[in-house]
């Protein structure tokens, strides 16, 4: 039985003993982190929130790749539909995209049978491989503070997660920050406040000008 199987099988039960009120979400905080399983579990229990609090956006790292705007479309995403007014980008130790090697990375692929002739030259930019997890936080809190369509203010904090205690010490508090963010001229929200939603936003929002449940990429 494939593990989707298993997931299918478990799913027809627990349908069924859904109840309206279950899924109810009521989230304030964005937290960005590494697509990594080991945070899966650490978390909770670092953060003390339940899934419904939260939006949860991961992707490895999380390190944002210079000029992508899929993790900021993300966070506006959360802050803009689901209510969320702080992000905490949460970076961990031990993380894979510090730990590991550009030639390690290449050889991990090819013992699943891709040709390293079908991969980047650059390997190292290809899985966006970092120098340390305290860079990763504070790098993609600033891109996200920087970004042009979401809210001046918003508080953004960078934290790093210990694997082995699942300690969260914070890097850096969006409360010291938020004021000295660089931006371009317009927001997320105009003068008018919420009725400008979608001026000036990016393509592909999926916003219009008129947790652990919750995951983006």
């Amino acid at each position: 039985m494939s593990v989707l199987d298993q997931i299918l099988a478990h799913n027809a039960g627990a349908a069924a003993e859904l109840r309206p009120d279950d899924n109810h979400a009521s989230s304030r905080l964005c937290v960005v982190t590494c697509s990594d399983p080991s945070v899966t579990a650490l978390l909770p229990r670092a953060v003390g929130l339940g899934p419904e609090e939260l939006v949860l956006v991961r992707l490895p790292g999380p390190a944002i790749r210079s000029g992508s705007e899929e993790l900021c479309r993300a966070v506006a995403t959360a802050v803009a539909l689901n209510g969320c007014d702080e992000v905490l980008v949460v970076a961990h130790t031990d993380c894979v995209l510090v730990a590991t090697q550009a030639s390690a990375a290449a050889s991990a692929l090819a013992t699943r049978g891709l040709d390293r002739a079908r991969l980047p030259e650059d390997v190292r930019t290809f899985f966006n491989l970092q120098a340390s997890s305290r860079q990763i936080a504070m790098e993609t809190a600033s891109a996200i503070r920087s970004a042009g369509y979401l809210p001046a203010g918003l508080l953004v904090h960078a934290a790093l997660l210990d694997n082995a205690s699942a300690k969260l010490t914070v890097l850096e508090r969006g409360e010291h920050l938020a004021s000295s963010a660089a931006r371009p001229e317009g927001g997320l929200f105009g003068a008018s406040g919420p009725a400008e939603l979608g001026g000036g936003l990016p393509a592909g929002l999926g916003v219009g000008a008129t947790g652990f449940g919750a995951s983006s990429a």
